[in-house]
């Protein structure tokens, strides 16, 4: 497999003027492309009924971490009727370029700056049109309206009851939510998974009770934990591999391997829940 990447186009703001997660998202660029690259699709989510090779390559094991990402977006694609996509909290843009390259109308949002200019550039590789989008998601205003609009682990950094009120403006009445990412199952997890993803875990009735809030309701809430936790046995083979072959990263890679063997075990005991949420603007 090529490691070629697609150019990085650097923000002219300094990292240290960047909050917390954007900092966070900014300083793995180099680190996903590696990992996950080298796209178009580029994916930065959790992946679906993953298969661990036996004594896997890195190009194995990196091939079957993509192909596992793949399988969460396919695993959408069936309440993802064509029409007008807000993907919010993109990453490097990999769910976005697929729905495009489906026929859907793409715009997506980034907080990352550079990395307007990163997914701009794999869009263009995949020859489909994406509109990126650098702000805040608690801001849509300018975009236009949605049939559709998909969070793949991204809404947990975002206040929810906030977020959805904005959601409510720019979906149009009938239109879907759909929010895919870890929640709490149990609430003395919240620190320790807060800390290592710089983020705000919450509760699916946090998120049902804000959807409400701001006029959708609940069609699915389906749990997907199971089926998702080998993705983090693959992730930790290959922050395993990555050891040995990259001295100067063995602390972080370290910590790295520490933090996603307690998400799998997690997942596999209920502390952590991984669902996938949709939800109806009522018309």
């Amino acid at each position: 497999m090529s490691h070629s990447h697609a150019p990085l186009h650097r923000s002219n703001s300094p990292a240290r003027d960047l909050t917390e997660a954007q900092r966070y998202y900014d300083e793995k660029t180099e680190r996903l492309l590696l990992k996950y690259g080298p796209g178009p699709r580029v994916h930065f989510h959790t992946g679906l009924d993953a298969r661990l090779p036996d004594q896997p390559t890195l190009d194995e094991l990196r091939r079957e971490l993509v192909a596992s990402q793949e399988r969460l977006v396919a695993h959408l694609d069936a309440d993802l009727p064509v029409g007008r996509f807000l993907d919010v909290g993109c990453g490097l843009g990999g769910s976005a370029i697929h729905w495009a390259e489906r026929g859907a109308d793409v715009t997506a949002v980034t907080n990352v700056p550079r990395h307007v200019g990163v997914i701009t550039a794999l869009a263009a590789t995949a020859q489909v049109r994406v509109r990126v989008a650098q702000r805040d998601a608690h801001d849509l205003r300018g975009l236009g309206t949605f049939d559709r609009a998909v969070a793949i682990e991204s809404s947990c950094y975002l206040e929810r009851a906030r977020w959805f009120h904005e959601l409510a403006r720019v979906v149009v009445p009938g239109g879907r939510v759909h929010v895919i990412d870890c929640f709490l199952g149990d609430t003395s997890m919240a620190s320790r998974f807060d800390s290592y993803w710089k983020t705000r875990i919450g509760s699916r009735d946090e998120y049902h009770l804000a959807a409400h809030g701001a006029g959708f309701e609940v069609v699915s809430d389906e749990n997907l934990a199971v089926r998702v936790a080998p993705f983090w046995e693959l992730s930790l083979a290959w922050s395993c591999r990555m050891q040995e072959t990259s001295p100067d990263e063995r602390v972080r890679l370290g910590r790295s391997m520490h933090e996603h063997a307690w998400l799998k075990s997690m997942l596999l005991r209920g502390g952590i829940a991984y669902s996938a949420l949709t939800y109806a603007r009522v018309a």
